[in-house]
């Protein structure tokens, strides 16, 4: 069972910033997802939570960012 990081990390203040917040880890795949994040994409915790950064934003794949998260 994937436990939202936001749960046991930062708690609460992970979903009140203002921002998108999404923690990744070491393979790329989703782990924390903040309320906003969710609401801009309109995808909730419950259906990226697990799944790689880039199964989610397909357009990523062609970019830099999955390199540049590795280094």
């Amino acid at each position: 069972m994937l436990v939202k990081a936001a749960d046991f990390l930062i708690g609460p203040v992970f979903d009140t910033v203002d921002i998108g917040l999404v923690l990744l880890d070491n393979q790329q795949c989703i782990v924390g997802w903040n309320e906003w994040i969710a609401r801009t994409s309109r995808l909730s915790s419950e259906d990226v939570l697990g799944k790689n950064l880039c199964d989610i934003f397909t357009d990523l794949r062609s970019s830099r960012l999955p390199d540049v998260i590795d280094d």
